[in-house]
């Protein structure tokens, strides 16, 4: 059955998060020129089916329409897709199935004689196929069954520089958009022929919106106006191993802080989606807690005297945003971090510049830091640190973006 082609160009929504990346999208008065397409793809993944009616139900709060992904997938060809290349991580297919029974036995095998770091020394590949770790599904691409131009879009400016852009991208993307030089540099070096532009961030470029956002805020969690905030912003650990320990590792830590200072803590969506366990241990510890997905992230980094960061893209989302931002470290000794410094991850080398604090440390080493944070010296490293990882140049604003669009 042939596809029937549409001159327009779909966005793919793959997590609720992404509703705020692609804010500026909605606002568009032309809606003829692009389809929002949900994400609504059956998944083994650990809280993506709750995460895929999250979506909708956001959308339909906001009046915003959309179409599903398996509604048009092999029936609708667009001119263009735009996506963050995120839309499913357990496809499971007969590829798929002999790759995780290779992965648990020969793999395995191979990991468990140290074979597999001879074979990485000779070829630069372990085939261990992750071994142990090894899932049963695969992540899935199907942008360029929607879509004759494909369009990755930037999901946030942390990524390792050992592997990074993944050698898979090649047959997938065609244009790859970015918010930082390096990034860009990364991907011509290895894509030779790819289009790669540079744009500016303007998820959290709008103009700051009027106080009545901060009084609502103080409202909500019944705050005191005269004290400072802190918002604490865990990301989400994609590592069976670790997962929630950058929380669970540190709410009992820092709890005391609500004593001085107005402490909320946002669980990243996909947290909450995954383990709701997560929520029950921290309301023991009376903590405000924002749960609201329809919340704009720029609205509570704004609001914020100080960010609370671990890794991820928090960090740099923070630093954009001229916000002052310390990095709650765990164990050396996790695999997640293991895994990171292995890869020359940036969360880990920006910690060279930043405020970290380490777990264990006593409450007045903790308040220590806070008060070093907050001044105005601490100010000019995050100014710093915003010209390094995102340069002088903006890029293409909104507006420049559509219009590139438009000529692609």
């Amino acid at each position: 059955m042939s596809q029937k082609f549409i001159n327009k160009t779909a966005i793919i929504i793959s997590w609720p998060r992404e509703i705020d990346m692609y804010s500026n999208f909605f606002n568009l008065d032309d809606d003829l020129s692009f389809d929002f397409i949900v994400n609504d793809v059956k998944s083994l993944e650990k809280g993506r089916n709750q995460s895929n009616k999250l979506i909708e139900e956001i959308l339909k709060d906001r009046k915003i329409k959309y179409k599903l992904f398996t509604k048009i997938y092999l029936k609708t060809m667009y001119k263009k897709v735009i996506s963050t290349g995120e839309i499913c991580a357990m496809h499971i297919n007969l590829y798929s199935i002999i790759k995780h029974i290779y992965a648990v036995t020969i793999g395995f095998a191979l990991e468990l004689t140290k074979i597999s770091i001879i074979i990485k020394k000779i070829t630069g590949r372990p085939f261990t196929a992750n071994g142990i770790k090894s899932k049963i599904g695969i992540d899935w691409f199907p942008e360029k069954k929607i879509g004759y131009i494909s369009i990755k879009f930037p999901d946030g400016a942390d990524f390792q520089l050992q592997n990074y852009p993944f050698p898979f991208y090649e047959n997938i993307f065609d244009v790859f958009l970015s918010y930082t030089d390096l990034e860009i540099s990364l991907i011509k070096k290895k894509f030779k022929k790819k289009i790669c532009q540079k744009i500016e961030y303007f998820r959290y470029s709008e103009p700051k919106k009027k106080s009545k956002e901060k009084i609502d805020l103080i409202k909500e969690f019944n705050l005191d106006p005269k004290k400072q905030t802190i918002v604490w912003i865990p990301s989400h650990l994609n590592h069976k191993l670790d997962e929630d320990k950058n929380i669970l590792d540190w709410y009992k830590e820092i709890n005391f802080l609500s004593q001085s200072y107005n402490f909320i803590i946002r669980p990243h969506p996909k947290t909450l989606l995954r383990n709701d366990s997560i929520l029950k241990k921290l309301k023991k510890y009376e903590l405000n807690i924002d749960t609201d997905h329809n919340r704009s992230l720029k609205e509570m980094i704004e609001f914020a005297d100080l960010i609370f960061a671990d890794y991820g893209g928090i960090i740099f989302d923070s630093i954009y945003l001229n916000k002052k931002v310390v990095l709650l470290d765990m164990q050396d000794s996790s695999e997640f971090v293991k895994i990171l410094k292995q890869n020359n991850s940036l969360d880990i080398r920006i910690r060279e510049n930043l405020l970290c604090m380490k777990i264990g440390e006593t409450k007045k080493k903790i308040l220590s830091n806070i008060k070093e944070a907050l001044t105005d010296k601490y100010q000019e490293a995050i100014n710093k640190n915003k010209l390094i990882y995102f340069g002088e140049d903006k890029g293409l604003n909104f507006h420049q973006l559509i219009n590139f669009l438009k000529h692609l």
